[in-house]
């Protein structure tokens, strides 16, 4: 739960979130004029379709946030209560399978941190080919295939490995990195970029 003073400034309807599975800001969230209350469930990364809440409440002259990921089964219309606390992922769940055919939406429910890949030498062709070689994170580089290794070019998830879900781990999740970018890459937020949006919205 974050804790944050009334700030002060112009107000804007449209407020958008890093998502908390691809670490792109690309949750959106309309939120046409300030309230003492607020609680908004199904706030849809538009990139991975990873489920949000937010719920925020003015109490004592502060403003109380929660932002998270919405870890239930169903969306928010199937149930009668609010979002509760997201489940603890759960790790190392070995790969046999993509994922449950019959969830009618695989986005939702517990998180599921699949074991990382190895990579054959074809598949590692294969990356490099699905990217032409370029690192999609600088995109001002262009490897040679022999120089994948520790200081030239890394396969790098798209969709992070901590951010679950079988399709993490599916080839067309990979790309060619530089070693540099995908060690600076981290989760693709920080608290403060959420810390940020929150505070945007208690005007």
């Amino acid at each position: 739960m974050k804790r944050h003073k009334r700030a002060k400034g112009k107000y804007s309807p449209f407020k958008y979130f890093p998502c908390l599975r691809c670490g792109q800001t690309t949750v959106a969230a309309l939120i046409p004029q300030p309230t003492d209350e607020l609680e908004m469930g199904d706030l849809t990364c538009k990139r991975c379709a990873t489920p949000h809440y937010l719920i925020a409440r003015k109490q004592g002259g502060m403003w109380w946030a929660i932002y998270d990921r919405d870890t239930r089964r169903y969306p928010s219309d199937h149930y009668d209560e609010p979002p509760s606390l997201k489940l603890a992922p759960q790790k190392k769940v070995p790969l046999t399978h993509p994922g449950n055919d019959e969830a009618p939406y695989p986005q939702h429910g517990p998180i599921f941190i699949y074991q990382r890949k190895r990579f054959s030498p074809e598949e590692a062709r294969q990356v490099w080919r699905q990217s032409g070689g370029w690192c999609h994170l600088c995109e001002n580089k262009r490897w040679k295939l022999n120089e994948r290794g520790r200081w030239g070019w890394h396969i790098d998830h798209v969709i992070p490995n901590i951010g679950g879900g079988w399709d993490t781990e599916m080839m067309d999740n990979f790309r060619v990195a530089c070693a540099i970018c995908n060690l600076r890459k981290g989760k693709g937020y920080t608290e403060r970029t959420i810390r940020n949006v929150l505070q945007s919205l208690f005007v």
